[in-house]
């Protein structure tokens, strides 16, 4: 199934397990490599990269070098991470990176207060939505952690309520339906 644009073929969905965007990340790769399972495992170990490093740098901006650097060492350990990574488990591997890339934008919009990274980590959790609808359970767990854990942040987001709600829903539907 797909889209023709351009004289090319856009798929829609590989399968019933993966969404469009999935198709959209693994698209180039098996165009340059070919269909082969190497050409999904590349991708998996390149999300398992940037799961490291958006870990790395999520940590190490919430704690220390030191903190960080243990936590990429014992994600790399983890027999789930390595097992996501190495077999082929797209969607885990994509998602996990775009959860802790999403955790570190919304930090550092939290930190440094500048707009700009909340509409990235925003757009990063519709993405993870759209992978899998199941990916609201993360939001979901972040909003707990926010009322329970950071009132000021609350106030913060009552006082200017109709700019970061409206931002929040606009960047998260859209995410999320333009790519369903």
């Amino acid at each position: 199934h797909g889209i023709k644009i351009l004289h090319h073929k856009l798929p829609l969905m590989l399968n019933t397990n993966h969404s469009a965007l999935t198709s959209y990340f693994i698209t180039p790769f098996i165009y340059f490599l070919g269909i082969k399972t190497s050409s999904i495992r590349l991708l998996t170990i390149i999300g398992g990269m940037f799961t490291l490093l958006a870990t790395y740098l999520f940590t190490k901006e919430f704690f220390n070098y030191k903190a960080a650097f243990i936590s990429v060492l014992l994600l790399v350990i983890n027999f789930n991470f390595l097992y996501n990574t190495k077999m082929g488990i797209v969607n885990g591997s994509i998602m996990q990176a775009i959860l802790m890339f999403s955790l570190f934008c919304l930090y550092r919009w939290y930190k440094y207060k500048k707009k700009l990274y909340l509409f990235i980590g925003m757009f990063l959790l519709g993405l993870g939505i759209s992978i899998k609808i199941w990916f609201f359970w993360v939001i979901m767990a972040l909003c707990v952690c926010m009322f329970i854990f950071r009132r000021d942040l609350m106030a913060r987001i009552q006082k200017n309520h109709y700019c970061y709600i409206k931002v929040f829903f606009a960047l998260l539907f859209f995410a999320s339906g333009a790519f369903l």
